[in-house]
Formats: C-alpha cells, sequence, structure tokens
C-alpha cells in the first residue's frame, strides 16, 4: 500500500487535532503554551532539541507532572521528535504524554486518543507490528469514550486495514477498512481513505473464483474514493497507483505500466520518495512476472534504491534486496543472489521487545519486522543455496538450502498464525506450494527422507491440525469459557447465515454487518484474554511439532502397512514438473520423483470415466489405458509394498482400488492384492489411533428416505430397509427414518452413539460454495460441522454422494463434508467419490458393516466388501463405477465391541444366576441336615 501521502497527510491532522483541543480546554497555561509554540516554530536548527528538553524540565520543575499541560507538552515534543527523525525519543515522550492525559488533572482527558494513535503510527512505521495492534486496539476503544475523537477512531480503521494488507491477511483488512466506513459520520479524507483500502484488499485476493465480483467490487470502491477525494490534490499519486493495481488485476499490463510510471512521477514532484519506492517496486514486478523484462525490471529496482535514502519506512530497501537477488538468481549469479538475500534478512531483524508467548520466532534471538516477507526471503535464500550447488557440487549447500527452507517454514506458521480468516491463510497456503517444490527436490538430491518427511508433513492439512489442535486446548479451559466460546462461534455463524439473506447497501445490511464486527471483536477480546491467562492452552493451540519419521515406522511396521505420502510440484517457466513420493515400510524408506507429465489430464480423464457407469462401459479399453499411466506413476515406481497402504494425497484424492498392474488383463486391480485407507497426513493418521479401540456396540442411522418440498430432492427407496439389516449385526441400534430423520435429532443424538450410518443425499459444493448433508427438514454444511464440540463417534458412514470430494485447496487439500467430521474429532470417516448408485452402495455398506462386526480391520473390511462385489453374482457391479467411489480414511484399527449382552439377555442371565444360587443353597441344606 502506498502510505507516505497518507501517513504524513494523517499524523499532521491529528497532532493538530490535538493541539486545537488543547488551546480550547487550557486557558490558563497561555505563557507555557505560548513560549513552546514559539520554540517549535523557531527556524534555527542548532540546539534546538536540547531547548526542547530543558523546557520539559523547567515545566517538570516549576509546575509538576500532575499539571494539566504536561500531557499536551509531551505530545507536542513527541510530535516534533519524531518528524525529525528521531523516533526512540519520540516514543519515549508519546508514553509520558499517555501517563500525562491518565491523571485527572488533566486539562483535556480526550487527548488520550491522539497519543494512542500517534503511538500506533510509529509502531507500525517501524515494523513493531504486537506493539502497534496493542496501542491501535487502545485508540479505538478511547475514541469511543469521547464524540469529539470519532474520527480519530475512524481512521485507526485506515491504519490497521493497511497494517493487515502489509501482512498478507487480506480478509482482515477489508474487514477493519469496512468497520472504519460504517463508523465514519461524514465523506471526509478519512472515508476516502478506507474505499482506497477495501479496493487494495479485494485487488489483491487472486483466486479465481469471483474474481469478476471482486474486480467489480474493487471498482466500484475505487470510484467512491476519487469522488471523496476529488479536492485533495495531494492524494492524486496514491489513486493512480491503485487504478494501476486494478490493471494488473485485469491483466491489462500496458493500462498498468502508465499509470504506475504516471503515479511515480506525481510521487516525485511532492518529494513523496516513500510512495515512489513503492510503486518503482511494483513497476519491476510487472516488466519481471508479466511483461518477461528482466532487464527493465533491474534498473527500476536501482532506481528505488537510489531514492531510498530519504525513506524513513525500514522494510523497503530489505523488498528491493530480495527482487534484486531473484533477478541475479534468473542469471545463475547465486553468489550475488545470497549477499542481497542476507542483508535483506538483517533489515528485516528486529529487537526482541515484547515478544508473544504463543508466537515464537524461528530462533531464541531473533524476531523480524513481517514474517511474511522473512518467509519469502528464507525461501528465496534456500533456493539461491539449491542453485549454487549446481555450480559448487558442494553438498553443505544443499544442507544449507534446507536450514533455510525450514527457517522459511518456521515464519510461515507465525503468519497463519497471525491471520483471522481461513481465506487469507488458505490463499498464502497456495503460494508455499513452489518453497516445498524445491525443498522436496533438495531432499531427493540428498536422498534425506527425514527431511522430505517433514517437509511433506508441513505441506499438507494444517489448517485441519489447527483446528484439531484447537480442540484439545480446550480441555485446559473450564466449562464455563468452553460454553462463551461456543457462544460466540454460534452467534457468528447465525449472524453470518443473516447477512448472507440482506442486499448489500441497505440498512438492514449495514445493521447486521455492525453487529457482527461487535460480536468478531468480542471473540477476539475472548480468545486474547484466555491467551493471557492459560499458558497450557497455548502451548497445546499453537503447537507446531510435527511429527518425526520414527514414531511412524514402528506403527506402520506393527501392522505391516506401507505408508505412501505425494506431492505435486509446481514448476517456473514451463519448466518440467515432478511428483514427489515418499513410501515407508518396515525397515525401508524410498523417496522417488517422477515426471508430472500429463498426469493432470489422465486423472481428469479416469476420474470423469470411474465416476459415470454409462462413458464407464463405451471406453472401458480407455480406463485401463488411463488407470494403468496413474499406476506407472504413483505405485509402480515404489517397488514392493505391504499388502496394506495408507495414501496420503496431495491436492485430489484417487480411487487407488481402480489403478490397474497390467493394461492388457481386464481387472487386474490394485484392490486383488491391497487394502487401502486414505489420511489427510501422518500427523492425522498417527492423531487419529486409539490406545483402545473398545466401544459400545450401539449404532445410530439416519435415511430421511424422502425430504421435504423446499429441499427438491429424489427420494431415496430402500434406504430404510437397508438400515434396518444393520440390527442382525448389534442390537444397540437407533434408527431415525423419515420424517424423524431431522437435522435437530443427529446433532442431538451424535454425541450417544460410537458408529453413525448415514443413508442420504449430499452435494460436494464444487466453485466455491461449501458441501451438504441433507435431513428430511434441512441441510448441514461443513461450516455447521465447525460448531459442533468435539465428536465421540468413531466410526462414521457416509452413505451419501460426493461427500469426499469438494473444493481443492492446494497446499490444504480436498475441503469435503468428510474433512468436516474429521476436523470434529472423528477418526473414521468412509465417504465416496462421486454419485453412488443406491442399491450398490446398501449392499456395500451392510458387507462392510458385516465385517467391521467381524473384527476385520477397517481397510480389510472395504476391501473385502469391494471384492465380493467384484465376485459377485451381479455381472453389472463388477464395473469399478459400483464399489470403487467409496473410501475409508483415518484410523483403520478394529473395533472391538463391549459385551453385546442386550437387556433381556441379561434378565436371563441373572435369573439363571439366581436359580442356580438357590439351588446350590438348598442343596448344602439338605446335605447338612442329611
Amino acid at each position: 500500500m502506498d502510505r507516505n501521502a497518507m501517513c504524513r497527510v494523517v499524523f499532521c491532522l491529528v497532532c493538530w487535532m490535538g493541539h486545537v483541543g488543547m488551546v480550547l480546554a487550557w486557558q490558563v497555561t497561555t505563557d507555557w503554551e505560548g513560549e513552546l509554540r514559539v520554540l517549535l516554530s523557531s527556524e534555527h536548527s542548532t540546539g534546538k532539541f536540547e531547548e526542547l528538553e530543558q523546557f520539559r524540565l523547567r515545566y517538570v520543575e516549576e509546575i509538576g507532572v500532575d499539571g494539566g499541560f504536561y500531557g499536551e507538552l509531551c505530545h507536542r515534543l513527541a510530535t516534533y521528535f519524531g518528524q525529525s527523525g528521531m523516533f526512540n525519543r519520540s516514543l519515549e515522550l508519546f508514553k509520558e504524554a499517555l501517563e500525562g492525559h491518565r491523571r485527572p488533572s488533566a486539562a483535556d482527558p480526550s487527548m488520550i486518543v491522539n497519543s494512542y494513535f500517534n503511538l500506533a503510527f510509529f509502531h507500525m512505521q517501524h515494523g513493531l507490528g504486537s506493539d502497534f495492534l496493542v496501542f491501535a486496539d487502545s485508540c479505538i476503544r478511547n475514541s469511543q469514550r469521547f464524540d469529539r475523537k470519532r474520527s480519530i477512531g475512524v481512521h485507526i480503521y485506515e491504519q490497521l486495514a493497511a497494517y493487515h494488507y502489509d501482512a498478507g491477511d487480506y480478509q482482515e483488512s477489508q474487514n477493519n477498512a469496512n468497520k472504519g466506513i460504517l463508523l465514519a459520520q461524514k465523506e471526509d479524507l478519512y472515508l476516502g481513505l478506507l474505499y482506497i483500502q477495501v479496493a487494495q484488499a479485494k485487488l489483491a485476493q487472486e483466486e479465481e473464483h469471483g474474481k469478476s465480483d471482486r474486480l467489480d467490487a474493487a471498482h466500484r470502491s475505487l470510484q467512491h474514493a476519487k469522488r471523496i477525494l476529488r479536492k485533495n490534490p495531494e492524494l492524486a499519486a496514491l489513486i493512480t497507483s491503485v487504478e494501476a493495481n486494478y490493471y494488473l488485476a485485469e491483466k491489462n499490463f500496458q493500462a498498468a505500466q502508465l499509470n504506475y510510471e504516471k503515479a511515480i512521477q506525481l510521487y516525485l514532484s511532492r518529494n513523496e520518495y516513500e510512495g515512489a519506492v513503492r510503486n518503482l517496486i511494483k513497476l519491476g514486478d510487472l516488466f519481471m512476472e508479466s511483461l518477461k523484462d528482466p532487464l527493465s525490471s533491474f534498473q527500476t529496482y536501482q532506481e528505488g534504491l537510489r531514492i531510498l535514502d530519504r525513506v524513513h519506512r525500514m522494510d523497503l530497501r530489505p523488498i528491493l534486496l530480495n527482487k534484486i537477488a531473484l533477478l541475479y538468481m534468473k542469471d545463475g549469479d547465486f553468489l550475488s543472489a545470497i549477499a542481497n538475500l542476507n542483508e535483506a534478512i538483517e533489515g528485516l531483524k528486529i529487537a526482541d521487545t515484547q515478544r508473544n508467548s504463543h508466537r515464537p520466532p524461528s530462533d531464541s534471538n531473533v524476531l523480524y519486522s513481517n514474517d511474511l516477507l522473512a518467509e519469502d526471503f528464507f525461501s528465496n535464500l534456500g533456493r539461491a543455496y539449491a542453485g549454487k550447488f549446481t555450480q559448487s557440487l558442494d553438498s553443505s549447500d544443499l544442507r544449507t538450502s534446507l536450514r533455510h527452507f525450514k527457517t522459511a517454514l518456521a515464519a510461515m506458521d507465525r503468519v497463519r498464525w497471525s491471520h483471522a480468516y481461513d481465506q487469507s491463510k488458505l490463499y498464502w497456503r497456495k503460494q508455499a506450494k513452489a518453497t516445498f517444490t524445491y525443498a522436496l527436490d533438495v531432499c531427493f538430491q540428498l536422498n534425506d527422507v527425514e527431511s522430505a518427511f517433514f517437509f511433506l508433513e508441513k505441506s499438507r492439512a494444517v489448517l485441519l491440525q489447527d483446528k484439531l489442535n484447537d480442540s484439545d486446548a480446550r480441555k485446559f479451559l473450564s466449562e464455563a469459557e468452553n460454553q462463551r466460546e461456543r457462544h460466540l462461534k454460534v452467534e457468528l455463524a447465525l449472524l453470518s447465515s443473516k447477512i448472507a439473506r440482506e442486499e448489500e447497501g441497505t440498512h438492514a445490511y449495514d445493521s447486521v454487518y455492525r453487529e457482527i464486527f461487535r460480536v468478531r471483536d468480542l471473540q477476539k477480546a475472548f480468545i486474547t484474554e484466555l491467551e493471557s491467562t492459560h499458558p497450557l492452552y497455548v502451548e497445546a493451540k499453537y503447537g507446531s511439532n510435527v511429527m518425526e519419521l520414527a514414531s511412524l515406522r514402528p506403527v506402520v511396521a506393527a501392522a505391516r502397512q506401507s505408508y505412501l505420502a505425494y506431492f505435486n510440484g509446481v514448476s517456473e517457466h514451463n519448466d518440467q514438473a515432478y511428483i514427489y513420493i515418499l513410501a515407508v515400510s518396515a525397515g525401508e524408506e524410498k523417496l522417488v520423483k517422477v515426471p508430472m507429465e500429463s498426469y493432470q489430464e489422465n486423472i481428469q480423464g479416469f476420474l470423469e470415466l470411474a465416476s459415470d457407469k454409462e462413458k464407464l462401459n463405451r471406453s472401458f479399453d480407455r480406463f485401463q489405458t488411463l488407470s494403468y499411466r496413474l499406476y506407472s506413476k504413483l505405485v509402480e515406481p515404489l517397488g514392493q509394498l505391504e499388502q496394506r497402504l495408507i495414501v496420503s494425497p496431495d491436492d485430489q484424492l484417487v480411487p487407488f482400488d481402480l489403478l490397474v498392474s497390467d493394461p492388457q488383463r481386464a481387472g487386474s486391480y490394485l484392490l486383488l492384492d491391497h487394502a487401502v485407507s486414505y489420511t489427510y497426513s501422518a500427523g492425522f493418521f498417527i492423531r487419529s489411533i486409539r490406545s483402545q479401540r473398545a466401544v459400545k456396540p450401539t449404532l445410530l442411522g439416519f435415511a430421511p428416505v424422502s425430504y421435504q418440498e423446499h429441499l427438491e430432492l429424489p427420494a431415496l427407496a430402500g434406504a430404510d430397509f437397508s438400515l434396518g439389516k444393520f440390527q442382525k449385526f448389534l442390537s444397540g441400534c437407533e434408527f431415525f427414518l423419515h420424517d424423524s430423520a431431522t437435522k435437530e435429532q443427529f446433532l442431538t443424538k451424535i454425541y450417544d452413539h460410537p458408529m453413525v450410518v448415514l443413508y442420504t443425499h449430499a452435494d460436494a459444493g464444487i466453485g466455491g460454495e461449501e458441501g451438504n448433508l441433507y435431513f428430511h427438514d434441512d441441510k448441514l454444511s461443513v461450516s455447521d460441522l465447525m460448531l459442533v464440540d468435539p465428536l465421540p463417534t468413531e466410526l462414521i458412514i457416509l452413505s451419501a454422494c460426493n461427500t469426499g470430494v469438494g473444493n481443492i485447496r492446494p497446499g490444504e487439500g480436498v475441503f469435503s463434508l468428510a474433512r468436516g467430521f474429521a476436523a470434529a474429532g472423528i477418526p473414521t470417516i468412509v465417504t465416496t467419490l462421486w454419485e453412488i448408485d443406491s442399491r450398490a452402495t446398501y449392499t456395500l455398506t451392510e458387507t462392510f458393516y458385516e465385517n467391521v462386526v467381524a473384527g476385520l480391520p477397517l481397510d480389510v473390511a472395504l476391501q473385502k466388501a469391494k471384492l465380493s462385489m467384484l465376485h459377485g453374482t451381479d455381472p453389472m457391479h463388477a464395473l469399478p463405477y459400483f464399489w470403487g467411489g467409496s473410501i475409508v480414511l483415518g484410523n483403520v484399527q478394529p473395533l472391538e465391541f463391549e459385551s453385546q449382552w442386550s437387556a433381556t439377555h441379561r434378565f436371563w442371565l441373572a435369573g439363571l444366576l439366581a436359580l442356580g444360587f438357590y439351588l446350590l443353597v438348598g442343596y448344602r441344606k439338605k446335605k447338612q441336615l442329611g
């Protein structure tokens, strides 16, 4: 964001407002105020700082720090020292001003708002983010106490929006800007700047889904800003710069270049050097990434360095050095790149003053002003050392490379923890794909399976792990605290549903929006309080330790399983991309790298045929060919594997059962020799394993069969009949059929049973929408599952269409209904990958459950159920469409059932025991009498 013009205008306005307020409120200090005004306006500079300090000391000596003018005095001195570049002294004086404004004798207590604002401003300028947030929050709270300070409260939201934008949390940036807009009471400079921030945040969100709507919204916000700021020519450069960003998002590179160049000239004409440098960086990026003109890019960055000595912002020089390092790497000059990156990283380091206990840095002695930049710089440094190895052939360069990649991931963790919304977290998970690709390639060159395992674990389902950590952390809270947290979550969910029904721009919409912000602020304050008072809660919630390979080895060895982790690498400049695979079996690990080539096209064609029985029948030979191609990439390079496989996929779930080892032999499916299960990560797999798997012999079943009209769903004939068959396996069944199979009953009863079966409809939620599971009266969404307390359920069978598919989030995997139940704490989920045939599913589910009750491991139970269909009496069911879409996720340990004696059984047993006891006593008495 171009901060120079805004910050100068804002800082002067806030200080002027404070000065005017103080003069009006403190008439009896005219001599002190007048003398200070003369000192500050004098043109001589020699000894001026000493004179001002002596003036303050004389006031303290004659009047004392309790004097009503002392807060104003310190505030104005702090302003002058800050504008003169003496930032440390300025901060000290602002803190003195705060104390002065707090005293009962203060002439104008509302001046505390101004001091908090300026303290926040200076801390942001110097990269002290945690301090900035504290002072910004205090500014907001105090501005609500004084009506005439509301405009400063509005503007601190603009500062917060800018801060979160620079930190990469674009959703939080947009939210803070919208808060300020709702709070604003008039169209002024502050409101215009807030609309600028909204436009910037929307333009920064690069996800393809909804891109057109975001661009339209950004354009509207920009037009609002231009109309409001039309009488502020000093901000013309800023508006031009944002227009350039808009053209860049539209891929109109020529218009973007012209606007960046125009903005640079406007900034330079006003001596606004920070804004000029920021736009030189953007122009250089445009030359490098979009126009493929590295020479112009290099010259542009160098121009930024040339004028940088006139800019106080500490992070701009490191940014420029990093950009130039990337150009050096493109030219193969890795030594120059390394030198630039080391200097850039040094420029980000700050003093370790106020470290949050739950935001640990990558090592004990170093903090960085911007973790997002630190992650990028260390990742690039890792790449530079990997490039240096190609010239030096010194393996120590590869080891150094891995060390820097690991430091980058530590910074990435801190970025994720600092972001408030999953949208921003998912964006940066996607961006991190390149870092994982480079790191895994270095691991492959070193044949370092331990490090490869580390990077693979960090590359997948981290947000799922965060949610599970959050659930575990709640055990350190009281019942009242847990209820409070849950209440706030539910209230936010209800408000989110409500605002979706309102039209944007209406009074009703704004009213709900304000309420959402109010509840979010309450939630944020509550979580902050919990984290400050419960260290064990913090440790459990933010634990970033990755499970080591040594913990996985004995588990797979004992169960005679092979663990297979996949990562789909990304490439630059149309280079060859690769799939990285780590296989872990008893006594053996193997790390392989295979060319991706037409992998994605083969996957799409394979799934398209497998999920459509008509197409599969017509093009079975084509299906066999695609299936073998996938087998030759995903399985064949791994050599001998155990009969039981645990697959941890990347991005998309592939039904391994359907892969064939011989394209010339029909039916040579992997299913014949291997029982396959899936997991989100090795950490999730180990976490899902129970020390003991003994469960109550009870089952909860739901089969709505038919649905209320507003859901517009067809009936599922036979679902109730199939569910009834489960009673022959277990005596403790509780079924909800037809109109009793409601959403409310499900959310109530699921806590009472270790096993659940759902026969119903579902939709995957592909295309940005979330998935839904349907009951007779309503639907259950993935976001609804985020609100439930951790579930005691051991196994849930989702016999509904597409419950295992959903939106693919690079770096996180598939966001499906199955994942939602996993996040709710269920260790084992049986789910589906496509629209399923109802009757075939009933048969498969019944056979699977019979195998589970017989004590088989769950992956083997599903394998045998599929084989019974493949080799069954109905030749149609041998088609993979009917059985290949069902998979099992998570823990596949056998279920051990507690005694299945029913109440009737127990009654007869008690009667027999009583009768036996009576006969025994009678016998003994008879013997004694005899």
